[in-house]
């Protein structure tokens, strides 16, 4: 018997919480930051989703790379995310 949409939209949401999938982010940012983000895709011709996502990462490199974390700060900056998403 063939799936109703409904179905196959739920099997497609099992699908991406399961995995190391993409993650839904649904936020409402203010109209300064707007503003840029549509200023850096219009110059870097790229998606709002690429701009978010390379500061994302370039900031957790500075945190983790560049400031030299110890041990003991390595530790509170993993958990501390940790906690928080349970």
């Amino acid at each position: 018997m063939a799936k109703s949409s409904k179905e196959r939209q739920q099997n497609y949401r099992d699908r991406q919480r399961l995995g190391n999938a993409d993650r839904k982010l649904n936020l409402w940012i203010s109209s300064q930051s707007y503003c840029a983000l549509e200023r850096l895709t219009d110059h870097f011709k790229i998606t709002k989703r690429e701009v978010i996502e390379q500061l994302i990462i370039i900031l957790d490199k500075d945190v983790t790379e560049i400031k030299k974390l110890d041990p003991s700060q390595w530790d509170e900056y993993f958990n501390e995310i940790a906690l928080r998403s349970n």
